[in-house]
C-alpha cells in the first residue's frame, strides 16, 4: 500500500503522520482568475468608525475602542464565527471567508485567522487576521481578491503522497507531526499592484509545531508563500 510506505518513509525522517490524514480522493483543479479590488476602489467599511490604512491590496483596520465587541469569550470555532459575523455586518470583506483557527499571542491577545474560500478550498494568499482581547476586536488586517472567472482547462494535480515525500527532504532535527495536508490556491504575492492575478492550485501542510509548508499542486515545487 503506497500510503503505508509513505508513512514509513516519513517516520524514518522524524515526521509522523496518520494514514487517515491523507486524502485518497484526488481531483483535478482549475486556475482562478482574480482581480484586485483595491486597484479601483476602497473596501466598504460601514457602521463602525476607526482608522483604515490601505497598501495595494492589503489593509489594516483599527476600530474605535467602543466598537467591535462580541459576547462569546470561549476560544473556539464559535468565537471564530461570532467575530466573522461582526466583520460581515460592518462590511469588512468577510462574505467568502472561513475561520482557520485562533492563536494565543500572549498578554491576553489572541489572533483569529480567516481565509478566503472558493468551493470549500482556501485561497492561502488571501486572509484576514483579527486580533482581539477578551470581548473586543483590537485590529483587523488582511487582503482579498475578487474571483472573476475560472479557467476552462482542468489542471492535473500530483498526489499528496508525492508532496509528503517532498516534505521529507527538509531537515527536521526534532520529531514533528503532520496535522493536515489540504488542497487550496495561492498567488505569487499578497502585495500586488496588478489589477489581475492568477490563483494556482497548491497543497498546504500544517505541522503540530505551527509551521506551514506550501507546494505547487501541479509540479510539487516548494512555495515561499508571502506572510503577514
Amino acid at each position: 500500500d503506497s500510503v503505508k510506505k509513505t508513512v514509513s518513509i516519513l517516520k524514518e525522517r522524524n515526521i509522523t503522520i496518520s494514514e487517515d490524514t491523507v486524502n485518497r480522493n484526488m481531483q483535478n483543479m482549475f486556475y482562478l482568475n482574480l482581480s484586485n479590488p483595491f486597484s479601483a476602489e476602497s473596501p466598504n467599511f460601514k457602521n463602525i468608525s476607526g482608522k483604515v490604512e490601505i497598501r495595494e491590496n492589503f489593509y489594516t483596520f483599527i476600530p474605535e475602542k467602543s466598537s467591535c465587541s462580541f459576547k462569546n469569550l470561549m476560544l473556539s470555532s464559535q468565537t471564530g464565527e461570532d467575530i466573522l459575523a461582526i466583520l460581515k455586518n460592518n462590511g469588512i470583506s468577510s462574505k467568502y471567508f472561513v475561520w482557520d483557527g485562533t492563536l494565543d499571542m500572549g498578554e491576553g491577545v489572541y489572533r483569529a485567522t480567516y481565509y478566503q474560500n472558493y468551493e470549500s478550498l482556501r485561497l492561502y494568499s488571501s486572509k484576514l487576521n483579527v486580533f482581539f482581547r477578551e470581548d473586543k476586536i483590537l485590529r483587523v488586517e488582511g487582503n482579498y481578491f475578487n474571483i472573476i472567472s475560472v479557467s476552462s482547462l482542468e489542471n492535473k494535480i500530483i498526489s499528496p503522497l508525492d508532496i509528503l515525500i517532498k516534505l521529507s527532504s527538509f531537515d527536521f532535527k526534532e520529531n514533528v507531526t503532520v496535522n493536515s495536508i489540504e488542497r487550496g490556491y495561492y498567488t505569487e504575492s499578497i502585495y500586488s499592484s496588478y489589477s489581475s492575478l492568477t490563483a494556482i492550485p497548491c497543497y498546504r501542510v500544517v505541522l503540530n509545531n505551527g509551521n506551514e509548508f506550501y507546494f505547487d499542486a501541479t509540479n510539487g515545487n516548494f512555495i515561499e508563500l508571502s506572510k503577514f
